[in-house]
């Protein structure tokens, strides 16, 4: 540029400049790059400050009962059985075009609608996420929604029975009697979490103005932030590791964390979530997914769990990297069928309604739209298969992606599995309020209590999440 410049002089001064159309043009490339530099420095310091903290790191706070009057609760606002596998490629071939359904529109997708692709940088629908756990709310989706008095009563007797079986250390634990022992008396963590997302779903924070519940969240909680063992890689939720659960246990106990500070706002829960956010970050393997141990090479199951704890982090304000979601889908990606319209346990291996459930709820998460022929592919799968009898894991992860798309098959999915669910409660004894262990890989391993929470959490689906696409004509939504 200054050689630009005494250039221009010296054919001034040399040449006399006389004639106005050299001059003009001379300005012309001067003013040109000039205005060029700006606009580079500009968007220089656009992409420095692209990353937002929102969290400043901090030394860990001690959780301890929350003394004296509490402030009012806070909602944050804005932010099966085994199927036939269809082949060993991931990338099988193209399903035909499925007309969308007309009456279908998107609320708060930050995507482009016409464009049936996965975005560049995909982003987690998080906004509004739990407003409608609030007793208000709560009371004008669940019939709006598809639930019942039924509904609701067997949500309360199985709060019951979780409120019960809390021990005395504030935890819970997934070994429940004789009847129904479980495999995984040591990880009590993760029973921890699945009871604690119970009670959330339901809208009972420990900082609740009111409730018969807040004690007995607010002392889970405190359970949890006591075994947090923190290191370079983050918070350790794992617990007593014995087998193939820990990752599993940190994710689950890492979703409680990061629902109960999105719902509450308590500044002590901030840190730990974040640090057990941290620890989900670090352990991802580098083909994107994750599984039983840190950096191990993924599957879909334990995949599940963390896109779900990522996603709750977000919607708790929390700082989540934006590589770590391009991996998670990557990951997707490795074990999709038909273009995404099932999905494998890990690449290269076996299809299941299960693992399609967990695929499809995620890339929904992940900015999926219904104009995608793999994902109105997806729903059909599920909405065919049905509710199974003897998979709550299937029918939890087929419950939310089918409430969340709505419509017939919604309808027809919810109309069985909520009286289901319902009619197969036990009513009497120590065991009344709760569901008997199923045969799925996790009713044997998780038992009574495994039941019992998930049960609850499908029954709460009206309210727990709200839809993330909107029917014309529905402003409750």
């Amino acid at each position: 540029m200054k050689r630009l410049i005494h250039w221009l002089r010296t054919l001034w001064a040399e040449r006399r400049l006389s004639d106005s159309t050299v001059w003009m043009a001379a300005s012309l490339i001067l003013h040109s790059l000039l205005l060029g530099g700006m606009a580079l420095v500009v968007l220089h310091a656009q992409r420095n400050t692209a990353d937002v903290v929102v969290f400043e790191a901090g030394t860990v706070e001690e959780f301890k009962p929350l003394d004296g009057p509490v402030e009012p609760e806070a909602i944050i606002t804005g932010t099966g059985g085994d199927g036939d596998d269809t082949g060993t490629s991931s990338t099988a071939q193209r399903l035909p075009d499925i007309t969308p359904i007309p009456s279908l529109s998107i609320d708060n997708q930050n995507v482009n609608l016409k464009a049936a692709q996965t975005p560049s940088v995909p982003e987690f629908h998080v906004k509004n996420d739990f407003t409608g756990r609030d007793a208000t709310s709560r009371g004008r989706l669940l019939g709006k929604q598809g639930g019942n008095e039924a509904s609701e009563r067997a949500v309360k007797l199985g709060l019951q029975w979780l409120a019960k079986h809390q021990s005395p250390d504030g935890g819970w634990n997934f070994n429940h009697g004789p009847d129904s022992p479980g495999g995984l008396a040591e990880c009590r963590t993760g029973a921890t979490g699945l009871a604690l997302l119970s009670f959330l779903g339901a809208g009972h924070t420990h900082r609740a103005t009111s409730g018969e519940y807040k004690k007995v969240v607010e002392r889970g909680l405190k359970f949890l932030v006591e075994k947090i063992k923190y290191s370079s890689a983050g918070g350790d939720l794992r617990g007593k590791v014995v087998a193939n659960e820990g990752m599993y246990a940190h994710a689950i106990a890492t979703l409680a964390l990061c629902e109960a500070l999105a719902m509450s706002r308590d500044s002590k829960l901030k840190n730990p979530a974040q640090r057990a956010i941290d620890f989900i970050v670090d352990a991802q393997d580098k083909a994107g997914g994750w599984r039983y141990k840190p950096h191990e090479p993924g599957d879909t199951t334990v995949t599940g769990w963390q896109i779900m704890a990522l996603k709750s982090a977000k919607a708790a304000q929390l700082k989540v990297p934006d590589d770590t979601i391009r991996k998670a889908m990557a990951f997707l990606d490795s074990v999709q069928l038909q273009d995404g319209a099932r999905y494998r346990y890990v690449p290269g291996g076996d299809s299941t309604p299960a693992v399609t459930a967990i695929g499809v709820l995620c890339r929904m998460y992940l900015g999926w739209t219904p104009q995608m022929p793999a994902l109105q592919k997806g729903v059909e799968t599920l909405s065919a298969l049905g509710p199974d009898a003897q998979n709550l894991y299937f029918n939890y992860y087929a419950t939310q992606a089918l409430h969340h798309w709505g419509g017939e098959p919604w309808a027809n999915w919810n109309g069985i599995l909520r009286e289901r669910l319902v009619k197969t409660q036990i009513e009497k004894d120590d065991a009344a309020g709760s569901w008997n262990p199923t045969g799925d890989h996790g009713g044997g391993a998780g038992g009574r209590l495994y039941q019992t929470s998930l049960s609850v959490m499908t029954l709460e689906v009206y309210y727990r999440y709200l839809p993330m696409y909107q029917r014309q004509g529905d402003n409750d939504r």
